[in-house]
């Protein structure tokens, strides 16, 4: 079964669950439901002040900032291991897409314009409900 998320293709997360669905030898649908999870609890976890570490991929944390307006601030932050990086720095086409895509991401996800809420990956929560509701419906 193909799981219809809304926008994910224009993200590239669609492409990223097809690919790690298959090498795992799961469906979509398991997949996204999988990740969706993961990426909810690793934030759960980085937000209560957690540090977690992915071999081989990098480090989440979250970290002191101080700035001079506002005074002393924690944001997460993500550290790339050595190994990723020069894995990106050889073989990512040169192009300032991501750049783009990052300043486009910085200018309308700012902090500023955040309401604290209970559950900020709610997200996670309606690709899990989309999931559940197109396999009931089969």
């Amino acid at each position: 079964m193909k799981i219809r998320l809304a926008n994910v293709r224009d993200h590239g997360l669609g492409d990223v669950i097809d690919t790690a669905a298959r090498n795992a030898g799961v469906t979509d649908d398991q997949m996204a439901f999988y990740m969706s999870h993961f990426i909810e609890t690793l934030a759960d976890h980085v937000a209560r002040g957690g540090v977690v570490t992915i071999p081989g991929f990098g480090k989440f944390a979250s970290c002191l900032i101080y700035q001079p307006r506002s005074g002393r601030k924690m944001r997460p932050r993500f550290a790339p291991h050595a190994g990723w990086r020069h894995q990106v720095a050889l073989c990512a086409p040169v192009s300032t897409r991501g750049n783009d895509a990052l300043a486009k991401w910085g200018h309308k996800h700012n902090s500023v314009n955040f309401k604290v809420t209970s559950r900020p990956f709610k997200a996670m929560q309606e690709i899990r409900a989309t999931i559940k509701a197109q396999m009931a419906g089969d």
